[in-house]
Parts: C-alpha cells; structure tokens; sequence
C-alpha cells in the first residue's frame, strides 16, 4: 500500500505566513533585514492547539503523545480537514486545557450521534407501527425459515 499524499504536509512555519506586502522604514535594506527575520527569527506557536496553521480550522486532534518531562508534554497534532501534522511541546496546564476542550467536543459529538440515533429509531418505530395497522406485515413475517 503507498503512502497518501497529504501524510509529509506540515506546518513549517508554525502558522506564520510572510507578508510581501510589508513595507518598513528604511527602504528595500529594512524590508530585507524584517525577511531575514522571519526566515530565521524565533517561530511563535499557532494561538491554540486545537486551531490548523495552514487551513485555520479547528479540528486538530492529537495522534500521538509522551512525557517529556513533569512539566511538559510532546504532541503530534493532525487537522482533520487538511490532514496536516505538526510536532508541538506544551506545558502541562496547555495540555490539560486542550484535553478538556477535546472531552467537551467528544461529548457534543457523543450527544448528536445519540439525539440522531433516536430520531432515526423514532422514524423506524413509525413505519413499523403504520406497516402493522395496515395488515402489511404479521407474525409469520418472523418466523424462522
């Protein structure tokens, strides 16, 4: 089986995006000093973990996690939507916060699937008791054959 194509996508700039349209004082040396910085300038982390840097959506979910040390945590994060992946180090107060926002989304998706199930039970139950009422089916419908 081949690799998909989306599994190398990955956030290499952490959800930064060079402006070309940025002009600074100083004339073309500073708008090549602010390029250098951005090149090799200090990457800042997206603002939440749960939000995509490329698409900006927010169905990043973890795949993968260790321990790094007591006060922090590596995560492989993949968007849903664009199925990036990128490698983040948060502290234990990040992870736990976006653990709790993950157990809240599971939840309302947990609630949906079963308001869901039961209108479709509902629907089934309708169509069973109208096909009863009308002498369509009976008990022999049942019966091992």
């Amino acid at each position: 089986m081949g690799a998909r194509r989306n599994d190398a996508r990955r956030c290499a700039t952490g959800g930064q995006a060079p402006r070309r349209d940025t002009v600074l004082p100083g004339g073309a040396g500073a708008v090549r000093r602010a390029s250098l910085a951005f090149v090799f300038g200090r990457r800042t982390p997206p603002p939440s973990l749960h939000r995509c840097c490329v698409c900006h959506d927010d169905s990043v979910v973890p795949v993968w996690w260790e321990e790094v040390d007591e006060q922090q945590w590596r995560m492989l994060l993949r968007c849903g939507r664009c199925e990036t992946y990128r490698s983040v180090v948060v502290a234990n107060d990040q992870a736990k916060a976006y653990d709790r926002d993950l157990q809240r989304g599971m939840d309302q998706i947990a609630a949906s699937l079963e308001r869901s199930d039961r209108e479709r039970m509902a629907a089934a139950l309708q169509v069973f008791v109208a096909a009863l009422e009308r002498d369509l089916i009976d008990a022999g419908d049942f019966a091992p054959r």
